[in-house]
């Protein structure tokens, strides 16, 4: 038995037929791209391995029972290959990502998901186009989030009981 099941063949993949998507938690989509970037040729002119190899898989994650959704990316520079796997729920195309466009979008994430450990984003691929946005279970009925905002800044009395703590015994 293998890690993963075989990808579906590649009449399942006709341009023009219904989105597919993946939702995945950002900070696991983020390490890994990291990840995989440095795996990757970094010269453009390297064509096809100037890039991340994404697509989903069904496999074994850790001591769970059963077989579980996986995004699993590869990355390679003609010398050494970089492969990795997070959990994921849905199902993607293969997707081959440019190097450029997969550092821009771990500095969006970063931003996105700053304050946010459980912060979600769906990958999805329509035809020729990739898209990635946030997961719309984030938002409530209202159009906002469920959960309040932590305050950027602490109140004042936070800010005296912490200076007060900060300060050397004699």
């Amino acid at each position: 038995m293998g890690l993963a099941d075989p990808l579906p063949s590649a009449a399942a993949f006709t341009e023009g037929g219904p989105a597919m998507s993946v939702q995945v938690r950002t900070k696991d989509l983020i390490g890994l791209l990291q990840a995989l970037v440095h795996t990757a040729a970094s010269d453009a002119d390297q064509g096809s391995i100037h890039g991340v190899l994404l697509h989903t898989a069904r496999g074994y994650a850790g001591d769970e029972p059963g077989k579980s959704g996986l995004l699993v990316g590869t990355s390679t520079d003609a010398t050494v290959v970089g492969h990795s796997w997070v959990l994921a729920s849905g199902e993607v195309k293969p997707t081959l990502w440019p190097l450029g466009e997969v550092r821009a979008l771990i500095g969006v994430l970063r931003q996105m998901s700053r304050n946010d450990k459980e912060h979600a984003v769906d990958i999805i691929a329509s035809g020729d186009q990739v898209t990635v946005e946030e997961s719309e279970n984030l938002l409530g009925a209202a159009g906002h989030r469920d959960r309040p905002e932590l305050p950027r800044r602490p109140d004042a009395d936070q800010a005296a009981r912490r200076r007060r703590r900060r300060r050397p015994l004699r």
